[in-house]
């Protein structure tokens, strides 16, 4: 049994060549549902994306207080606090880096710059999925006592997030 390969030479990626095709009808896709939800704005019909901005605009004082709750509790036991959102993507970057750089030899160029941007994106995508999981769970004696619209606490534990986030993006631009 012999396996026969033929090199073109050509990295052939679909993605790369349709891209800016594919940019093009995904931004002529959200123009055409925002242009259907201005419509249904204006004619005082429901739709979806009007539901939820109306609910989040109604409940907006409850998403404040969660917020607030989530980003108390998180550095409430914590000695250093909200320095530890500086310190985190900082520390972990210069771990991989030392790593990266004299084990396995990397020869990118602004490589930190790339680890850097690449650990507190990581981290705000897996704290904001871990969050969310845990969302309607841990707001199980709240559900039951009040109605509010299940989507308000992955909503509230995903805004709580992109806040670290911004307090982790301040050493990236620094």
């Amino acid at each position: 049994c012999t396996l026969c390969l033929r090199v073109s030479g050509i990295k052939y990626h679909w993605f790369g060549t349709y891209y800016w095709l594919i940019y093009g009808i995904a931004a002529l896709l959200l123009a055409l549902y925002l242009s259907r939800v201005l419509y249904c704005y204006k004619n005082g019909k429901k739709n979806g994306a009007l539901i939820v901005i109306g609910s989040l605009y109604k409940y907006n004082f409850l998403i404040r207080q969660l917020v607030s709750r989530d980003f108390k509790t998180k550095y409430k036991r914590s000695v250093l606090g909200m320095l530890w959102s500086f310190l985190n993507p900082l520390l972990t970057m210069s771990i991989q880096y030392v790593v990266f750089s004299t084990i396995f030899k990397s020869t990118i160029p602004n490589f930190i710059i790339y680890l850097l941007c690449g650990i507190i994106c990581f981290n705000f995508f897996n704290e904001a999925t871990n969050m969310c999981l845990s969302s309607i769970v841990g707001n199980a004696t709240l559900i039951n006592k009040v109605y509010v619209p299940k989507y308000i606490y992955p909503f509230s534990r995903t805004l709580s997030s992109g806040i670290n986030l911004l307090l982790s993006l301040v050493p990236l631009f620094i």
